[in-house]
């Protein structure tokens, strides 16, 4: 049985993405940079607010027209109606509903707070006015990054597409794959 190691390299000197960016294009910059260069098998985890972010995952809040099902469920949870009709449109069933907590299982199958939208380190100008869902499709985000770097680096790397989630009657957060 061969020896087994797991190497965790994380990469600097991105600079904050913004929509349209080509975040593959950063993602291999970053991997030069930092001289590292993938080999068959490796495994690059890439955060899905960048992913986002590039994608431009963007919800405009004044957009949101809350239905009754929204305004019902932003009082019971004290959240903004808009930000709950952008939790509904992103979700395909409301899990739980109390206050401050709103939990739905999305379309892509994962049950996250909020539904996965996300209000936290967004761009100075948005002032809460945007929210960044999640990709569209992550796995089909997380090939088109894999293809780009397979390409550069003549290599068969795998990509995943990551998230923060809590966990139940835990303190802090676990990173998943979406």
């Amino acid at each position: 049985m061969g020896e087994h190691q797991l190497t965790i390299t994380p990469l600097g000197g991105i600079p904050p993405v913004r929509q349209g960016d080509d975040l593959s294009g950063l993602l291999i910059a970053a991997l030069e940079r930092g001289a590292v260069t993938p080999r068959n098998q490796d495994i690059l985890a890439v955060t899905q607010k960048v992913v986002s972010k590039a994608e431009g995952r963007y919800r405009d809040l004044a957009t949101v027209e809350p239905g009754s099902k929204a305004r019902e469920l932003a009082a019971t949870t004290g959240k903004d109606p808009p930000l709950v009709g952008a939790v509904l449109a992103e979700s395909a069933a409301v899990l739980r509903a109390k206050p401050h907590v709103l939990i739905a299982a999305t379309r892509h199958g994962l049950v996250l707070a909020n539904a996965g939208i996300d209000q936290s380190n967004l761009e100075t100008e948005d002032h809460g006015r945007r929210v960044l869902l999640l990709p569209e499709d992550p796995d089909a985000s997380a090939l088109r990054i894999k293809q780009r770097i397979d390409a550069h680096f003549q290599a068969d790397i795998g990509v995943i597409i990551t998230d923060s989630a809590g966990r139940a009657w835990r303190l802090g957060t676990v990173g998943l794959a979406i």
